[in-house]
């Protein structure tokens, strides 16, 4: 299926790797530029090469922290005529409520919230002053099947959740699409680092972390381009009528007991 895409202009955060890395490869084989935005110089010149070495698309790479409203601000002001935004930076640490300390979730929260919402914000007024776009949050499931395991995270997905949902719901009043993916586990690098450390606690022995997995769908976790191959059809004028709502791609692990 063509997804006339060719030509757009797609802005990834997290772009230095893991989902938001495979994301921005695929957006560039369907025909976008891309803008590449992450806070690691390294990972960001690594994740370029990639898409050079398979699309001819231009690459743009950009250094900021979205934890820092400012630096995102500084980088709405650098790209003006933007077709997709996907936020996807941030990690809110796992553990339950006394395992962790406000000011640990906070810092969490001000890459994944704060930072979704202040990206949301500055992209969103010049969309709309275009009068289209396409903004697609990666928030994860957490936020549905809340977890008291992961409170912190549990509570900033599903308040990104409501915040999607309720500006993708006003969104086409100006001609743009807000909406958001759920993934489930899925195995970037660091997930895997975080599966070989509990083997190694569990089986005693890191090389046996697939046996962790086999109680998932399909009997492993979502792959980085079971995410990217959802967000690029999203992104496209083939879901031109996707708003306000999410995709869970999950292997349909939440709706099961």
């Amino acid at each position: 299926m063509d997804l006339d895409l060719e030509n757009k202009c797609a802005l990834v955060t997290g772009g230095s790797g893991g989902i938001g890395a495979e994301i921005a490869l695929t957006l560039a084989k369907e025909g976008c530029d891309i803008i590449l935005v992450a806070r690691s110089e390294a990972g960001l010149a690594q994740t370029a090469a990639r898409i050079r070495d398979s699309s001819d698309r231009k690459i743009t790479t950009s250094l900021c922290d979205t934890r820092d409203a400012i630096a995102i601000k500084k980088l709405s002001d650098q790209h003006h005529d933007i077709d997709i935004v996907i936020n996807n930076a941030g990690a809110v640490p796992a553990g339950r409520l006394n395992d962790l300390t406000t000011e640990g979730i906070r810092v969490g929260w001000e890459a994944k919230v704060f930072g979704y919402l202040k990206m949301m914000e500055c992209f969103y007024a010049k969309m709309k002053e275009n009068e289209r776009g396409v903004i697609i949050n990666i928030v994860g499931m957490a936020g549905l099947r809340v977890n008291a395991d992961v409170i912190g995270l549990t509570g900033g997905n599903a308040a990104l959740l409501a915040m999607t949902r309720a500006l993708g719901a006003q969104s086409p009043e100006h001609g743009i699409r807000v909406l958001g993916v759920n993934p489930s586990a899925t195995s970037t690098e660091r997930a895997i680092q975080l599966w070989r450390d509990q083997a190694q606690r569990e089986l005693g022995e890191s090389e046996r972390w697939p046996e962790l997995l086999k109680t998932l769908p399909f009997g492993r976790p979502a792959a980085p381009q079971d995410i990217a191959n959802v967000v690029a059809f999203l992104a496209s004028p083939r879901a031109g009528y996707v708003s306000g709502s999410f995709v869970n791609v999950d292997g349909g692990m939440g709706s099961r007991p």
